[in-house]
């Protein structure tokens, strides 16, 4: 039954990453880009401002930190999944080094805050995106 728990959790994560990919802004609340910007491109490279509308509007990206932050989301993620069914299944591990001193891991517990930190850095990092 516990592993049950595990998977459900897992899929369910992994079901709701489309989701967060997706805008949680409204294009109509944000401000729109300044003109002074355009027309200081345009100054700058010798053409008038009337040349700015024959160029495409520019596309958005991903941008290299939302990558990383979403691959070491996913990977946290995957890690945190094992951690926690590895708990379930055993309890509490003990680790003892040469000296003799031993630590008690709840690694039921820490799964769940690798999880929870790594979905934190997958949507952090699916919603970065650049114009530029």
């Amino acid at each position: 039954m516990p592993r049950f728990w595990a998977i459900l959790i897992l899929i369910i994560l992994l079901a709701s990453l489309p989701l967060s990919a997706q805008n949680l802004v409204s294009s109509k609340l944000l401000p729109s880009p300044p003109e002074l910007r355009v027309a200081a491109t345009n100054a700058s490279l010798g053409q008038n401002s009337g040349a700015a509308s024959d160029q495409p509007a520019p596309r958005k990206h991903w941008t290299k930190g939302g990558k990383i932050m979403t691959f070491i989301g996913l990977g946290l993620l995957a890690g945190g999944a094992s951690a926690f069914a590895y708990g379930e299944s055993n309890g509490n591990s003990y680790g003892c080094n040469s000296g003799g001193t031993c630590v008690a891991v709840d690694w039921k517990w820490t799964g769940v805050g690798w999880m929870a930190a790594g979905s934190t850095l997958t949507v952090i990092g699916l919603t970065r995106h650049s114009t530029d």
